[in-house]
């Protein structure tokens, strides 16, 4: 079963929404957050966090909440950080590293980073991957798979997401290596926080525009997913509930919407059979013929 994961920016949520997010998250089984300290907004200093971002860390922790943290090259730079020595960020709390921007090409790099003594785990941006293969075959010859996830990116603006079938291909690649995959989708209810022309944050265009519920089960039934996170900062409860059931009972929920017009009785008929696919399944409907002989039609 996948983990669920929010998302939280602390240099645009106040302690008080984010509180509101975590207890919520608890509550309903979620067990990951996802942040990023990519933007000058989240530093005091070249090796301090802002107050905000410190809260987050700590709050996670207490909670038992596992916390992803995006950064770039720049900010392990600025950390001095090496690849076989990530004590810097253990030494703010974090213990899991997303690599973003500035080590895509840096297959050796990566892979010395999987190995650090530090515990932390390396989490790369498997949307980035021009020649995932490759990665892969770097750590597996120098690296640690066992410290190594790969993690689909979300994309703000529209049109710019990725298809389903690439998202699904790459997560495929990885998990036939044994690494653990992950993604994310948006929310309709949330506020546009992160990109004032976006419009949700997601990783597979097509889920866009759809409500969470439908992408978590797009993405759940194809088993390749260990991580799901809203990549919005602020979905509702409903959406929440609805993508934890989906995920909780592996299954995948098709809308029905009846006819207004349709039979009273024909209606409670249809509602007390269980529909099962044909072996003859047609490619772009979900098609089943035990209703045949209930109405008059």
């Amino acid at each position: 079963m996948s983990l669920l994961g929010i998302s939280l920016y602390p240099h645009l949520q106040s302690e008080a929404v984010m509180k509101q997010q975590l207890d919520l998250a608890v509550t309903l089984g979620y067990s990951q957050v996802y942040t990023t300290v990519q933007s000058p907004q989240a530093w005091s200093a070249p090796n301090q966090l802002k107050a905000p971002f410190q809260w987050l860390i700590s709050e996670c922790r207490k909670m038992g909440l596992t916390l992803h943290v995006d950064i770039n090259r720049r900010i392990m730079d600025q950390l001095h950080a090496e690849p076989n020595d990530l004590s810097p960020f253990v030494h703010l709390g974090i213990r899991i590293v997303r690599l973003d921007f500035g080590f895509e090409e840096d297959h050796e790099l990566v892979a010395q980073m999987t190995c650090n003594e530090d515990g932390v785990l390396i989490e790369d941006n498997a949307s980035m991957q021009a020649e995932p293969i490759n990665r892969i075959k770097a750590i597996q010859r120098h690296g640690n798979l066992e410290n190594y996830v790969a993690v689909h990116n979300f994309f703000p603006h529209p049109d710019t997401g990725m298809s389903f079938i690439d998202t699904y291909k790459n997560a495929k690649l990885f998990k036939a290596c044994g690494i653990r995959t992950g993604v994310f989708i948006n929310s309709l209810d949330a506020d546009n926080l992160l990109f004032a022309y976006g419009h949700g944050l997601c990783t597979v265009e097509n889920h866009r525009y759809k409500p969470a519920y439908l992408s978590a089960g797009e993405l759940t039934a194809t088993g390749m997913f260990d991580y799901i996170f809203f990549g919005d900062g602020n979905p509702s409860r409903t959406e929440m509930e609805q993508v934890q059931e989906i995920v909780h009972n592996h299954c995948v929920c098709v809308p029905v919407y009846f006819n207004s017009s349709l039979d009273t009785d024909l209606r409670q008929k249809l509602l007390n059979i269980v529909l099962k696919s044909r072996s003859d399944q047609p490619e772009f409907i979900l098609r089943a013929t035990q209703t045949r002989g209930l109405g008059s039609v």
